[in-house]
């Protein structure tokens, strides 16, 4: 009776590597699935909230067999720089908001720091900076910050192309409510840059 043979390090090697391949471009395609919203649709937002669930239901279903290695965060990385290249394909010039989340229990030069920080990913990129905003908020839900709403406006009538913030953090650690910032945002062909991406908070 002939047994299989055990898969040797290099065939396991190639096995995670087409795993990679297959989640990232299934985690890809979650996007092209989402449509365009109209910004003055009151029942955009429960819309693409109902597309993208369905869209990730989809994605998970996909990639369950194939022992997806990708984590939340990859994914959500991966989404956001699709995001980010579709929004800046045909654009010359780039106009950002830099903003920044103060939370309450972090030392009172951290909300400076990532202001720096916001403002040197943009200076690398060659984007010119529309104006700056900070939330001190904390952890309140993005829909309810007032500079974020400042922001949202300024993307909305195209007087800047995107935000750059620091981290995710400067969004949301929740990963729907972030989700939901990028669906946002690419529905009025927006984008969201990070200075550390979303593994390295």
């Amino acid at each position: 009776m002939a047994f299989p043979r055990a898969h040797s390090t290099e065939d396991r090697s190639r096995l995670t590597s087409r795993q990679n391949r297959i989640a990232e471009q299934a985690v890809l395609a979650v996007a092209d699935l989402q449509p365009s919203l109209p910004a003055d649709d009151p029942a955009a937002g429960r819309r693409s909230f109902v597309v993208r669930a369905e869209a990730m239901a989809r994605l998970h279903h996909r990639t369950a067999l194939s022992g997806d290695p990708l984590t939340a965060e990859q994914r959500l990385r991966l989404l956001r720089e699709k995001d980010q290249r579709a929004a800046l394909a045909d654009r010359q010039k780039v106009r950002v908001a830099l903003y920044v989340l103060a939370r309450p229990d972090a030392d009172t030069n951290d909300a400076e720091r990532r202001m720096a920080e916001a403002l040197g990913a943009s200076n690398r990129r060659g984007w010119q900076v529309a104006f700056r905003a900070a939330d001190d908020t904390g952890d309140l839900a993005p829909a309810l910050r007032p500079q974020l709403a400042r922001v949202h406006d300024a993307v909305s009538s195209q007087r800047i192309d995107g935000l750059v913030c620091a981290s995710r953090v400067d969004i949301s650690n929740d990963d729907s409510l972030y989700a939901d910032e990028l669906n946002w945002l690419r529905s009025r062909g927006g984008f969201l840059a990070l200075a550390r991406n979303e593994v390295a908070l």
